[in-house]
């Protein structure tokens, strides 16, 4: 629509009309760019676990290769720690007979009877031993480790009092073996003690002479001839 206004000094012309506000529009991802995007997104993903199922198959072959030498070298550990040795766990090993213990190159058999010196003596006759011989202070602590109260092993003072050997004949090392408190004092309790025991009690650790009628459980000893080389092998029964 349009408006002339006329004077005699000039002339005014409006001009009005309809008009329509434009603004501008936002932009907007075509549908082929979405699905381009959104792709590639999976694809990202599938990617990402096919790398994680290769890592989990390369750590299983991994750990399947080296768990032998893992128990290995810990079976090796515990057969070389002598601080096992003061536990209450107890040898065995399948070189020795069944129910028989093992420490370095001997098997022990630990009865669960009680005889005196003499009827334990011939007992591990019987078994192809002889009642135990103990050596050096690691193989005492490790018998004292697992027993409790007084148990026979092979040494008398019967052919000399006061000198103690062993039943093949040779003299008990009493600088390198530990002796009970105040031991040994031939008491003269029910006869003379003539007899070796070791013994596990409170305030009384260690070898000890006892009357050879005494009852008591006891140690044989033989050795483990199918193992020469000088190992401890520590399980629990």
């Amino acid at each position: 629509m349009a408006v002339y206004f006329h004077s005699s000094t000039s002339e005014i012309s409006v001009e009005v009309g309809e008009y329509e506000e434009f603004t501008p529009s936002e932009p907007r991802t075509s549908s082929k760019t979405s699905k381009t995007l959104r792709f590639k997104q999976l694809h990202l993903v599938g990617l990402s676990f096919g790398v994680l199922c290769v890592v989990q198959a390369v750590l299983n072959i991994t750990l399947r290769l080296t768990l032998p030498q893992e128990v290995s070298a810990s079976e090796s550990f515990t057969t070389q720690t002598p601080a096992l040795l003061n536990t209450t766990a107890v040898a065995r090993d399948r070189q020795c007979p069944a129910n028989w213990l093992r420490f370095e190159s001997s098997c022990y058999f630990v009865s669960s009877q009680r005889a005196d010196f003499d009827s334990s003596r011939r007992d591990c006759e019987r078994r192809q031993a002889q009642l135990v011989k103990i050596e050096t202070s690691r193989e005492q602590t490790f018998l004292t480790g697992f027993l409790t109260g007084a148990v026979w092993i092979g040494m008398t003072d019967r052919n000399k009092e006061g000198t103690w050997v062993w039943l093949d004949g040779t003299l008990v090392d009493k600088t390198e073996l530990q002796w009970a408190p105040g031991q040994p004092d031939n008491a003269l309790i029910n006869g003379e003690e003539d007899c070796g025991d070791i013994r596990n009690m409170l305030n009384f650790i260690g070898l000890n002479d006892s009357n050879c009628s005494n009852k008591e459980q006891w140690i044989c000893e033989k050795m483990n001839t199918a193992e020469p080389k000088k190992s401890c092998v520590i399980s629990k029964l």
